[in-house]
């Protein structure tokens, strides 16, 4: 019975789900329903675990409702992606978001979106450019950013 369960779990909306990309682009995992300092950490540490030979690409947005120390978990994100050594292309949406890049690795090539339309345009770009190979795409940001719209928009 345990093992039925299991293997028939089909997980929630935006919690670490896998959705294909159109047009055989690759998939989607979209954990895009919340976010806070810790969820963000284990979204992009359980990401860089993931072992593919498709291009990594991850669309962070804001962590909302913070507090006053939000600036500064912005910037700790940052620090946790200098783990994620697969991931290829970060676009970063929405003011605070950017403050992740003052810590990410150098090598890692970052975009900047204000909203979820933005980063829209800048993943069609990616994905284009890089269509004669599959892509995985980490999409994780506090629900009211509307990345979901994006996981929308290229999954339909």
């Amino acid at each position: 019975a345990i093992i039925k369960g299991v293997e028939s779990f089909r997980g929630f909306d935006n919690r670490f789900e896998i959705k294909k990309i159109n047009d055989g682009l690759g998939e989607f995992i979209s954990d895009c329903y919340n976010a806070s300092p810790e969820s963000m950490k284990a979204a992009i540490l359980a990401f860089e675990q993931i072992k593919t030979l498709n291009t990594k690409i991850a669309i962070l947005g804001e962590m909302k409702e913070l507090g006053e120390r939000e600036l500064f978990w912005h910037r700790q994100v940052g620090r946790v992606l200098n783990r994620a050594l697969s991931l290829k292309h970060l676009i970063l949406v929405g003011k605070n978001a950017r403050l992740m890049a003052r810590r990410a690795p150098i090598n890692l090539e970052i975009k900047y979106a204000d909203d979820w339309k933005q980063a829209k345009e800048v993943l069609g770009q990616i994905l284009q450019s890089n269509k004669d190979k599959e892509s995985l795409v980490l999409v994780k940001a506090s629900h009211s950013i509307g990345l979901e719209n994006i996981v929308a928009e290229f999954s339909k």
